[in-house]
């Protein structure tokens, strides 16, 4: 006697594995690209988020950071509330 669920299981995850398959062929490649793609514009843009850095000597660097290290809503979390940093800018 023929099992005809168990041959139609099978039959099922086969169609399912070749669709996977497929869909993995198509679909790591565009991933990759639009990956690259995303990386390629992170490393050549990430320095327009600074707008103009401003040189200071390492006596003035100093107390800014001490500052910023003792800032409370720094301590909190260990990041800086949302982004602004008020308290550095002289």
């Amino acid at each position: 006697m023929v099992d005809h669920d168990g041959l139609a299981n099978a039959l099922l995850a086969r169609v399912a594995d070749l669709a996977l398959i497929q869909l993995a062929t198509n679909l790591v490649p565009s991933l990759i690209t639009m990956a690259s793609h995303m990386f390629r514009n992170i490393s050549e843009n990430w320095q327009l988020d600074f707008g103009e850095l401003v040189p200071r000597p390492v006596g003035d660097v100093v107390p800014l950071l001490e500052r910023l290290e003792n800032h409370r809503s720094f301590k909190a979390n260990g990041s800086i509330g949302n982004g602004n940093v008020p308290f550095l800018v002289s």
